[in-house]
């Protein structure tokens, strides 16, 4: 068996920090460096107390957070990943047979090798384990869902599309993340939201947090991410006595067609990818022995048109109070505004006409301006020129608007492909991971193959002529549009 490049040795997980000694690293193979994590779950008590089987989910879901944070990686090889960790069942987690499936699962969310090592717990659990609560029997047989509440449009906008549709249905949100920022905006938008539908919705968080960690260097990609949301979402789920998880993201962001055919990064995550959601639901029915899945209603939704029940209801300022970018600032304004997040919210809400009111970096500052910039460009030139960064001034730089000329590439090659006789046996020759997801989803969605298959065409010439609209241009026009225009892609 392989030696591991990391080895993550977890104490018991209470109430208090607890701690982590990782082992390896780029430094000597044999370094410790110790930290502390502190997972606080105790929110789940408003639906019931945790039980034992559900605890080991929420441990299991915090040391892949933690490892996947801590792991810097060398993009030349997997890296390979293992685990320590003391839980209340070994023998569930332990099962060979789940430890395959966990392992795979996490390879196709990742790209690194995963193992683990599930010993018993010699500490009492955390409160939410022990603590008696009232019975919420009648309450869990109203609700309508658990889904999963990022404080991004798109769980808004998804939410607002079902909140309007079914004036009886009540839903349980479920937020998580190591981000204050973020659980802050979770809460602002559930308050929102319940002026606007009382009784209908009820936030719980699962906040995760690294204490002692700021001298060890941490991996941005976090591929993980929605392994660990769809884990703790599922361990909700399961609490509320619900046998599925929603999730709520536009059907462009959650395939996520490579910009270019040698990607391998560049902001290509696979947290809500449809062979995600069905890895999921297959490794949390095998953990909990029941069926379980993980749907997203919006696959076959743009943005856009996703956005499009805020816009009639007249309540698109919500919409701003979002936060939807993938590399967070520390300084106001927080989002960057041209990451490829940023630029898909911003031509949503443009292709409805309205003007985005949301502060970004892109546009509260301008950009240098540069020499034009020839595609195709190799991958690696690409990612650097999308880094943006403070100078001693403390003004912003960014040489060229990369992800928005990736982007509008991209476009591009989606027109050619829709513009040919058989569109598509031309989107499998070149993304050849849409047959899987036709084959292996179509069946388990109870959806015939070519229907499928035609709503993915539909979905995708509708993103195509979003794009050729006077708003996004005008929209996207503030520093990055206009330099993509030099380029010969705009």
């Amino acid at each position: 068996m392989e030696s591991s490049d990391y080895t993550y040795i977890f104490s018991n997980l209470s109430d208090t920090p607890n701690a982590v000694s990782r082992l390896g690293g780029n430094t000597a193979a044999n370094r410790v460096s110790p930290c502390k994590v502190l997972i606080e779950d105790s929110q789940l008590l408003s639906l019931r107390r945790v039980p034992a089987e559900v605890a080991d989910l929420i441990d299991l879901a915090v040391s892949v957070y933690v490892a996947d944070r801590l792991s810097i990686r060398n993009t030349q090889r997997p890296c390979r990943i293992q685990i320590v960790i003391p839980i209340r069942h070994p023998e569930i987690l332990g099962n060979p047979q789940v430890q395959s499936q966990l392992s795979d699962t996490l390879y196709w969310f990742t790209g690194d090798r995963w193992s683990f090592d599930f010993v018993r717990r010699t500490r009492r659990g955390r409160a939410a384990e022990s603590q008696m609560t009232m019975s919420l029997a009648d309450a869990r047989s109203e609700l309508s869902a658990v889904t999963l509440w990022s404080g991004g449009l798109d769980s808004l906008a998804g939410l607002y599309n079902r909140l309007s549709g079914e004036p009886s249905a009540r839903y349980i949100l479920l937020g998580t993340g190591s981000n204050t920022l973020l659980h802050s905006t979770q809460q602002q938008v559930a308050v929102r939201l319940k002026s606007r539908f009382p009784g209908r919705i009820r936030l719980v968080q699962i906040p995760l947090r690294l204490d002692e960690s700021t001298a060890l260097r941490k991996e941005p990609r976090q591929r993980s991410r929605g392994f660990v949301f769809m884990l703790l979402g599922a361990a909700c789920a399961y609490l509320a006595g619900k046998t599925t998880l929603s999730i709520y993201e536009n059907g462009i962001g959650a395939i996520n067609l490579p910009f270019r055919a040698s990607e391998v990064g560049l902001d290509h995550t696979r947290s809500a990818h449809p062979l995600s959601l069905l890895y999921m639901s297959n490794l949390v029915t095998e953990l909990v022995g029941a069926r379980f899945s993980v749907e997203n209603p919006f696959l076959f939704s743009t943005k856009a048109m996703m956005c499009q029940a805020l816009i009639e209801a007249g309540c698109v300022d919500l919409a701003f109070e979002t936060i939807s970018c993938d590399r967070l600032h520390r300084e106001k304004p927080l989002q960057c505004g041209y990451c490829s997040s940023c630029l898909l919210r911003r031509q949503a809400l443009a292709v409805q006409g309205v003007k985005d009111q949301t502060c970004y970096i892109a546009t509260a500052r301008p950009a240098v301006s540069q020499e034009p910039l020839q595609l195709p460009l190799p991958l690696k030139r690409l990612k650097n020129i999308a880094t943006a960064r403070l100078d001693e001034s403390q003004t912003l730089l960014w040489s060229r608007p990369a992800h928005l000329l990736a982007m509008l590439h991209q476009v591009k090659e989606l027109q050619a492909i829709l513009s040919t006789r058989s569109p598509w046996a031309s989107f499998v020759y070149k993304y050849p991971r849409l047959a899987d997801v036709v084959d292996r989803i179509a069946p388990y969605a109870g959806i015939a193959p070519e229907i499928m298959r035609e709503r993915l065409i539909c979905l995708y010439q509708t993103y195509v002529s979003e794009w050729d609209n006077d708003s996004v241009r005008e929209s996207l026009g503030e520093g990055l549009l206009d330099s993509a225009r030099m380029q010969g892609v705009a």
